[in-house]
């Protein structure tokens, strides 16, 4: 993946994980103190969703409605696709 689509990919996610997190009634405050990061910390984070871990991303899951969790499910799949995708995984066989 080129770096210009993968910084297209990180703000589309970021975007799509704001709403989500907005149309959910969460504040920024709220997950940071739930992370336990930094308010710089989480931004950085929400402008790349990838840079969550995963128990990261499940705690932000866990605060938001449903459609909002929907939103986030979307998010995952893509970056697990991209994953998946990906031919610099270690050990990955060619099929």
């Amino acid at each position: 993946m080129t770096q210009a689509t993968q910084t297209d990919k990180a703000s589309e996610w970021s975007r799509t994980l704001k709403a989500a997190r907005m149309a959910s009634n969460v504040h920024q405050s709220e997950l940071i103190e739930i992370l336990g990061c930094s308010l710089p910390t989480y931004i950085a984070k929400e402008k790349d969703p990838s840079r969550f871990t995963l128990g990261e991303f499940a705690s932000i899951y866990s605060r938001l409605n449903p459609m909002g969790q929907e939103h986030a499910r979307c998010i995952l799949g893509e970056m697990l696709q991209d994953v998946t995708d990906s031919p610099d995984i270690p050990g990955r066989k060619e099929n």
